[in-house]
């Protein structure tokens, strides 16, 4: 998984969430990872300071992750970046 994060002029955060066809080719498994996601990090977003525009890239290895995993990596992830 890749982060990409950048201060937000605005007064909140922004979260986007790409799931490439590398993943899967179809559409419903990369929705669903892309929705497991963004759930694990909606309560996550109103917590930054100062408020961050967020872009994740899922890889591969995404798929395969259980949900405790999943949501480890993804903490670690947007805790563990400064910028």
């Amino acid at each position: 998984m890749r982060i990409s994060m950048a201060k937000s002029p605005d007064i909140h955060s922004h979260l986007a969430i790409t799931v490439p066809k590398t993943i899967d080719k179809r559409s419903t498994v990369r929705n669903a990872l892309r929705r497991r996601a963004a759930e694990i990090l909606r309560p996550i977003l109103p917590r930054l300071s100062p408020p961050a525009d967020i872009v994740i890239t899922l890889s591969p290895g995404a798929k395969a992750l259980d949900s405790r995993e999943f949501k480890q990596k993804l903490e670690s992830l947007v805790y563990g970046r400064n910028f």
